[in-house]
């Protein structure tokens, strides 16, 4: 039988072995070295092949469920399910604009493996999603032989993101152009392009090939009108756009700066990939309603099954009663009551800004937050502690422990690969940000399958 592909690893890891220091040994691009302050986590995480697809087909059904929601809640009231969400006039008005008959899924689903299954913390949707890049650490392991032959061994292999994007932006493009190799460009709001240069940079190139040309630049870099957007006068056939509503109402002028590029858009002269909707359905509050035991009656059986079996406890922080865990509750009573096993979030945003954990502050803290979310656009959640990951640091026999983000994408049709991202499990930690390590994924065939 299958030997366990991680316990396996570790052992190679001891000091003197073959695996020992190998993350800082291998020849990964310079540019996700330094993408994150904590660095890399000192091991590739491994995950069966399986358990991922089935967590994809899940998404995949979570996202039509989402882009239902406005005719299954609202009655087709698009504005009135943004408001619902938090959103401003201006926010839904925007996204209207860029409304689409069939919205494609385009996401990242961040996950947690609590007893061997999979839940779903948050769905990232739409074209700002980040980290694929990440897969040159498989190529660059890969590339080590040592790690092939153990990768041969335990029949590793992984997904590749980029390669699904490059597909989906050569179909989007292709389908509004009818060009052979239309020009892509990617492109973010003033000031966080220039932060993120060199990601933009070599996310380009990694994307440029025969079918497709794409290049990044500075928001300033580019001309736009109802006629297109120009880049230093090439007409460029789809805007990668990595920019949000969040950024644009939190801007001074920032929807004056915005609306040519929205002309573009409507005119079909320069589409962006994927229209600001997805901001929608990316909200927190969004995943809320469908795990709301107030929604249910609008969906059937298979479609509750999936709620159920992925999505963790959570409701959108509003007066009233619902039914906890422990039953019918007042909300706000409920959240008092049970800090420690509950977490408020913002309902937009990313990279755990803005969240609070209620087991990692006190109770006046949490209090306060509860205050201040009371009248702004917040979900709670229950605490998902995630099931501990062992880790060897170089140099040390010691295991240590660590809590994983499983960051798994789904686009067009199902599963697209993962990355990951951990911190030492010691307080349960939120994971995200800087404050996290980042790595990679190999899937493996079900543990307990003959070899």
């Amino acid at each position: 039988m299958r030997p366990d592909v991680t316990t396996a690893y570790l052992e190679l890891a001891r000091p003197g072995g073959p695996f020992a220091g190998l993350m800082d040994r291998v020849a990964i691009p310079p540019g996700i070295r330094a993408r994150d302050v904590r660095g890399l986590l000192s091991r590739p995480l491994f995950l069966a092949e399986e358990k991922a697809r089935r967590a994809g087909a899940d998404m995949r059904f979570l996202f039509d469920l989402l882009v239902s929601l406005p005719d299954r809640l609202f009655e087709g009231d698009f504005a009135a399910y943004g408001r619902a969400l938090g959103l401003t006039e201006a926010q839904i008005s925007l996204a209207g604009r860029t409304r689409v008959a069939e919205p494609t899924v385009f996401g990242r689903g961040d996950l947690y493996l609590r007893g061997g299954e999979l839940k779903l913390l948050e769905f990232n949707l739409g074209s700002s999603i980040g980290g694929m890049e990440w897969v040159d650490i498989n190529r660059a392991l890969l590339a080590a032989p040592e790690f092939a032959r153990f990768a041969e061994e335990h029949e590793l292999g992984f997904h590749d993101p980029l390669a699904a994007i490059a597909a989906e932006l050569t179909r989007h493009a292709r389908r509004e152009t009818g060009g052979e190799r239309p020009l892509v460009v990617l492109t973010d709001w003033p000031g966080s392009y220039e932060h993120h240069i060199e990601s933009f940079e070599m996310l380009a190139e990694r994307l440029d090939g025969p079918a497709l040309e794409v290049r990044s630049c500075a928001m300033g870099e580019l001309r736009a009108s109802a006629d297109g957007v120009f880049l230093h006068g090439a007409k460029v056939d789809l805007l990668y756009r990595f920019f949000g509503l969040k950024e644009i109402a939190g801007t001074a002028g920032g929807f004056e700066l915005a609306e040519p590029f929205l002309l573009a858009h409507e005119a079909r002269t320069t589409p962006m990939f994927l229209p600001f909707e997805y901001s929608l359905y990316s909200n927190k509050r969004s995943l809320a309603m469908l795990s709301d035991e107030r929604n249910r009656q609008v969906f059937a059986a298979d479609e509750l099954a999936v709620i159920d079996r992925i999505l963790p406890w959570s409701r959108p922080l509003v007066p009233g009663e619902v039914v906890s865990p422990e039953g019918r509750v007042d909300l706000f009573d409920y959240c008092r009551a049970r800090r420690t096993g509950l977490v408020l979030k913002p309902s937009s945003g990313f990279s755990a800004g803005g969240i609070v954990p209620g087991w990692a502050c006190d109770e006046r803290t949490w209090l306060d937050t509860l205050t201040y979310a009371a009248s702004h656009s917040f979900v709670v959640q229950e605490r998902v502690s995630p099931d501990p990951e062992p880790f060897r640091e170089p140099g040390d026999d010691a295991i240590s422990d660590f809590a994983v983000n499983w960051g798994l994408y789904v686009f067009g049709d199902g599963y697209a690969g993962g990355m990951t991202r951990g911190m030492p499990s010691e307080n349960d930690p939120v994971i995200g940000g800087v404050a996290a390590m980042i790595g990679c994924l190999f899937h493996h065939p079900e543990a307990g399958c003959p070899k």
